[in-house]
């Protein structure tokens, strides 16, 4: 992938796992390396998003 990555290492693996993600959304990638796990965490100042993703950074960047 020709992507714009930051130069921090953390920030930089989930730039490609981020564009991989949208590329497998769009049916444009046969292996499916980023999983979407969708929560939600419910108290009194309402609800916050906490979903959390799995991926696979050696075999998206390879």
């Amino acid at each position: 992938m020709n992507i714009r990555a930051p130069k921090t290492s953390s920030r930089r693996v989930w730039a490609y796992a981020s564009q991989y993600f949208h590329l497998q959304n769009q049916c444009k990638v046969k292996n499916v390396l980023v999983k979407e796990f969708k929560a939600e965490f419910k108290n009194s100042n309402g609800i916050r998003d906490i979903t959390g993703y799995i991926y696979n950074f050696n075999e998206i960047y390879d």
